[in-house]
């Protein structure tokens, strides 16, 4: 595939990719630690971001939400597409260069040949996914994020760089973590987070005023500990 078709490709498929809500996925670096509430994962976690210490943070989330943030983070810097975020994607082994490369590698050990064009190749990629899964992928997000499992060389290490790159100020403060409800392996909850909505008093100048509002958590136990499920 050439320079421009691999281009393509990308163009085709990032503009769907987020279309779609969360996904269930598996795989991360290790086992995580085990909590014994849903409040005392809550807990790490607000500390642990008020700190900004991604790492952890990422260490707190079930392997789908760990999924689902690496996405985001993958998306976040393709959009921002400056030499900062162009390093992070190159420096864990995702850049389009490294990536495309690695995929048309798989492609041609698979099938001998490379792929005639970008259909073809997105064809092969939705039809590996389906055959690991046994559906077919709802949107291509899901193929992507099986993408990325694959080849980020270090996620935890990955989520750290992108968003203190991203988000370069101090963290919004949560509130506590308040009507926890546990229904066997599931749990909800929810906490207080900082709200910015627009303004106009009569006669003045548009104003950004500052509030707060209720966020719902949601948990899932795993090997015996609460993890985070969403943040």
């Amino acid at each position: 595939m050439s320079s421009d078709s691999t281009a393509g490709f990308v163009a085709l498929l990032l503009p769907l990719l987020l279309s779609a809500g969360p996904w269930a996925c598996s795989a991360d670096n290790g086992p995580p630690k085990r909590y014994p509430s849903p409040k005392a994962v809550f807990d790490a976690y607000r500390e642990a971001r008020a700190r900004r210490d991604w790492r952890t943070c990422f260490s707190l989330m079930t392997r789908e939400l760990q999924d689902d943030v690496i996405f985001e983070c993958d998306f976040a810097c393709e959009v921002r597409d400056d030499k900062d975020t162009n390093a992070i994607l190159k420096r864990f082994g995702i850049d389009e260069a490294t990536l495309m490369s690695d995929l048309r590698r798989e492609y041609k050990a698979k099938h001998g040949v490379e792929p005639a064009d970008e259909k073809a190749f997105q064809d092969a990629l939705e039809k590996e996914y389906k055959a690991a899964h046994g559906v077919p992928p709802p949107s291509p997000r899901y193929v992507w994020t099986d993408i990325l499992r694959r080849h980020v060389k270090d996620r935890a290490g990955f989520y750290e760089a992108a968003v203190n790159l991203i988000v370069d100020h101090p963290p919004s403060p949560i509130g506590d973590l308040e009507q926890a409800v546990i229904h066997d392996d599931t749990a909800t909850g929810r906490a207080t987070v900082p709200a910015i909505h627009p303004e106009r008093p009569p006669g003045e100048a548009p104003r950004k005023v500052e509030d707060t509002r209720y966020k719902t958590f949601r948990f899932r136990k795993v090997n015996g500990g609460w993890l985070l499920n969403s943040v």
